[in-house]
């Protein structure tokens, strides 16, 4: 499953980078350029560019119940 997300500051990187530690499951993200990271790397979430919305992906489900960030359509 994909979402889509708005990453207004680092803490928002930080709480990601969290969750995703949590899941036991692959979470990887894209930025607009199409790079990607894996999000239990909190040194690969900082690669990233965040002006543009990030594509969010995970296997699991639920993991996308435990983020507290508004999804963008």
């Amino acid at each position: 499953m994909t979402k889509t997300y708005k990453m207004d500051s680092f803490l928002d990187v930080q709480t990601l980078n969290e969750q995703a530690k949590k899941c036991p499951d692959t979470v990887t993200i894209f930025d607009a350029n199409h790079s990607w990271a894996d999000a239990k790397s909190l040194l690969g979430l900082m690669s990233l560019l965040y002006a543009e919305p990030v594509m969010v992906t995970c296997d699991t489900d639920s993991f996308f119940y435990q983020l507290p960030f508004k999804e963008v359509s």
